[in-house]
């Protein structure tokens, strides 16, 4: 089955590679994978010690290589 959209959410603090897999999954599996990265205006702690532009930088460069 393919999908038109598929949605993933997560702190991602850190981003791994446990999530780089789903969200390759789920680009095989739809036309379009939103992904929403919570916590983006929490203060930086050690529970969180990367804000939101950091945490979407690493996952852009991880990502360039796909269209959607």
């Amino acid at each position: 089955m393919r999908y038109d959209y598929l949605i993933f959410i997560g702190r991602f603090q850190p981003f791994h590679t446990g999530h780089e897999s789903v969200i390759r999954k789920a680009l095989q599996l739809s036309d379009k994978v939103i992904v929403l990265i919570g916590s983006a205006y929490q203060p930086r702690t050690v529970r969180n010690p990367w804000d939101f532009n950091e945490r979407e930088s690493l996952m852009r460069s991880v990502f360039s290589d796909e269209e959607n």
